[in-house]
């Protein structure tokens, strides 16, 4: 085939491939919906304090609101190993059960959110609490060896405790509680 045939054929190809339905580059502009848990049972739940720093979002998936909470020293990963989460701020898709209009910027919040390694969404906020206004947080750096060892966590980011049983050696007092998950990752 000659040069100029080739490159013209080419050419029509190209333009009509970008004229096909499916082949735009753009996002569909579907609203963003409530997320739903998936079905299974969630890896960890952890219930965290934190600012809310912007109003549900609705350009995602699923509705979210960004919250910048505080460590949680007992976070586990994917392979169910302590590695903490240091603070950060962070987009929760919210539990359909949420109310997203009592959520504003600036508010000091509870958030309790559960997570699913094999699941869409990975993590999810079931509950949103709001607290004191004038509820001190502190935002800084996860210590995955205070869960590991025992040691109570930090008030601020505690994984949802489990029933308290005794400990072997002292039958009256309760045992401390394994703790946490590692970052999920989107």
């Amino acid at each position: 085939m000659a040069p100029r045939l080739t490159a013209a054929l080419t050419i029509a190809v190209l333009c009509a491939t970008a004229a096909l339905p499916g082949c735009d580059s753009k996002p569909s502009a579907q609203p963003a919906r409530k997320a739903a848990a998936p079905d299974m049972p969630p890896d960890q739940t952890y219930t965290v304090r934190g600012v809310v720093r912007s109003s549900p979002l609705a350009s995602s998936k699923f509705a979210e609101t960004r919250i910048e909470h505080e460590a949680i020293d007992g976070f586990v990963n994917l392979n169910g190993q302590v590695v903490g989460m240091n603070s950060m701020i962070m987009d929760f898709p919210l539990d359909g059960s949420i109310d997203a209009g009592s959520i504003k910027p600036g508010d000091k919040v509870e958030v309790t959110f559960s997570v699913w390694w094999k699941g869409d969404p990975k993590w999810m906020a079931t509950r949103i609490k709001p607290l004191d206004p004038a509820t001190e947080l502190t935002f800084g750096r996860a210590d995955p060896s205070r869960a590991a060892s025992g040691a109570a966590a930090a008030p601020a980011a505690e994984p949802t405790p489990a029933p308290a049983v005794p400990a072997p050696d002292a039958p009256d007092a309760p045992a401390s509680q394994p703790q946490g998950a590692a970052q999920p990752q989107g």
